[in-house]
């Protein structure tokens, strides 16, 4: 029996590379189309606290970083590439792989690093109207810290993950 899946559709986006053309390797260049003010979301927790915060610049999110404490920077906006490439310095990443995350089309790859691991994936889940869509998404791990850059912030697959991150008794919170 097969069953009725519906097919993967990108969300409505035109990878605009003539943006590209004629620009050297790692030169940063926003290949998606949507234009929005850049959105932070800052979530810092250990298994005895937990916040939430918003914030509209790099420098104000990365000061959230501390040693006792885990923090998840989660970017919404990548069309503000100097934003991106502050918080992209902060974690020593160079020009070619901060040219990876802006490239809205780019291939899904993980790349392990000295302080660090990038993954770049494609976020699947169903929208409002049942389709199912594929996002991008990069994924930044450190020690302490892990930020994720997304295009939007259409529909939140990380809405149950903020959740358990709230619950005082979650084993997400008691993982080192």
């Amino acid at each position: 029996m097969s069953k009725n899946i519906p097919p993967i559709t990108k969300k409505k986006r035109k990878a605009n590379r003539s943006k590209k053309v004629g620009l050297p390797a790692g030169s940063l260049v926003y290949f998606g189309n949507k234009e929005k003010p850049l959105n932070i979301e800052v979530i810092s927790y250990n298994d005895s606290s937990y916040s939430m915060k918003k914030v509209v610049s790099a420098e104000e999110a990365l000061n959230f970083i501390t040693d006792n404490c885990i923090t998840w920077l989660n970017v919404n906006g990548l069309n503000n590439i100097e934003e991106v490439k502050k918080l992209g310095n902060y974690v020593q990443l160079n020009n070619l792989l901060l040219e990876d995350i802006l490239d809205t089309e780019h291939r899904p790859k993980v790349e392990i690093l000295d302080e660090h691991i990038l993954v770049i994936i494609k976020m699947l889940y169903y929208g409002k109207d049942e389709q199912l869509i594929s996002e991008h998404l990069a994924l930044v791990l450190g020690k302490n810290y892990l930020i994720t850059f997304q295009e939007s912030e259409g529909e939140d697959v990380f809405e149950p993950v903020r959740k358990r991150l709230q619950n005082t008794d979650s084993s997400l919170r008691k993982r080192p």
